[in-house]
């Protein structure tokens, strides 16, 4: 029986990311990029050694790679006279440094080359070394392998004091034969190296996020909402209130990123009464109640913070540290339920909304990770404090949700 007749199928329309007359554009993410490499060199020198690494961005003042980036370059020797091997070394070493100037240092990660030795088919060393080396992206630890943490150093505030360092290092050793005068038969370079792996979110955020209410209705799915609850002291006779963060659904933002969010705080208007306004203290204890204010605002913040914990060779830190604190701007009341895209407050609730943006000071340079001995974490942090927390019948609330902040966008 013969196959039934086929035509080949019509070929795919043609497709152009511009919106056509009768179209419109709901949302539109671009990618930024930036060279990895340089064509410039950066030259260290010292003890009659000196260092050459090429391919380094214009302007950088101290060798910086990135993952699986090759370390390449030059040594150069001032005298090869009675030398015997050339080596280089890669170290990365973590440190704690207390207030008081004692410090624990540990090093978790080394590799070793050598580049020349002394031989029957090489008698004599060149003047100038050329070497290649591989930066790795991970290491192994008690038989583990983790990820190579990239370079970071913080003072974290608090009692005591605490520097955490995470650095990298390249050594270059030279070996000579002793002479009749005892001295020391090795001469050393150390170089810092910056590690600076990058990482970028599988989606970048809406750029175009207000209006709010617009876009929580043609793009809801670009947005994450989080819920937690001011509570109230056991004594008060107000109702608790209701937060509702949104922000940006893939929860994974680049450091240069401008994060916009949306919040709303639900409640009865007593409750939002007591937040926006002090509340005078009782008769028994006015007293008592000097600091009373009856001008005094609450403090209403949106920010990003990092909590960094380390561990190294017993002593152990962790501390919290504000990356960046949000712009609010308050909005009027939100249209009637019928045009509203957001569930409405319960019944006899009143809503407050404040629209904003949130972004990392111009300083932070890594994401989080976690590593031996060195963890980071990033959160976005809603802060609520309401005016004379002594008096107020509401207690202060902190909510951390957690994210992930990396280095591209």
């Amino acid at each position: 029986m013969p196959p039934p007749p086929y035509s080949p199928s019509p070929d795919a329309p043609s497709y152009s990311i511009d919106p056509r007359p009768s179209e419109m554009r709901l949302a539109l993410t671009t990618r930024k990029t930036r060279s990895l490499t340089g064509d410039e060199t950066i030259t260290v020198s010292g003890d009659n050694i000196a260092l050459a690494f090429s391919g380094q961005e214009h302007g950088a003042n101290v060798p910086t790679y990135g993952r699986h980036a090759l370390i390449q370059g030059e040594v150069a020797l001032a005298s090869t006279q009675n030398v015997l091997a050339v080596s280089l070394t890669l170290q990365g070493t973590l440190a704690l440094t207390f207030g008081d100037g004692t410090a624990n240092t540990t090093t978790f990660f080394s590799m070793s080359e050598p580049l020349w030795r002394a031989g029957p088919s090489a008698p004599t060393c060149q003047s100038m070394l050329p070497f290649k080396i591989t930066m790795p992206d991970t290491h192994m630890n008690l038989g583990r392998t983790r990820v190579l943490p990239p370079t970071f150093n913080a003072d974290l505030p608090g009692l005591p004091v605490v520097h955490v360092g995470c650095n990298y290092a390249l050594t270059v050793c030279v070996t000579k034969t002793r002479s009749l005068t005892p001295w020391n038969p090795k001469s050393t370079l150390n170089v810092p190296l910056m590690y600076h792996p990058r990482t970028r979110p599988h989606q970048a955020i809406i750029p175009s996020a207000f209006p709010f209410l617009s876009t929580i209705k043609s793009v809801p799915e670009e947005w994450h909402q989080v819920i937690s609850t001011m509570s109230t002291t056991s004594s008060a006779k107000i109702a608790p209130i209701e937060c509702h963060l949104f922000v940006p659904e893939v929860q994974i933002y680049a450091i240069t990123d401008t994060v916009p969010f949306f919040l709303q705080l639900s409640a009865p208007l007593s409750s939002l009464d007591a937040f926006l306004h002090p509340t005078p203290p009782t008769t028994s204890r006015l007293g008592r109640t000097k600091s009373f204010d009856p001008a005094a605002r609450p403090a209403l913040r949106v920010s990003l913070v990092r909590q960094v914990a380390t561990s190294v060779r017993g002593e152990s830190a962790i501390r919290t540290l504000v990356l960046g604190e949000g712009i609010l701007r308050e909005l009027p009341p939100a249209a009637p339920t019928g045009s509203n895209p957001l569930r409405a407050p319960a019944e006899g609730c009143e809503a407050l909304n404040w629209e904003g943006e949130v972004r990392c000071r111009k300083d932070v340079k890594n994401g989080g990770f976690n590593a031996t001995g060195l963890v980071v974490k990033d959160f976005i942090r809603l802060l609520l404090v309401p005016p004379n927390p002594k008096t107020s019948p509401l207690l202060e609330h902190e909510n951390l949700f957690s994210i992930r902040l990396v280095t591209d966008s």
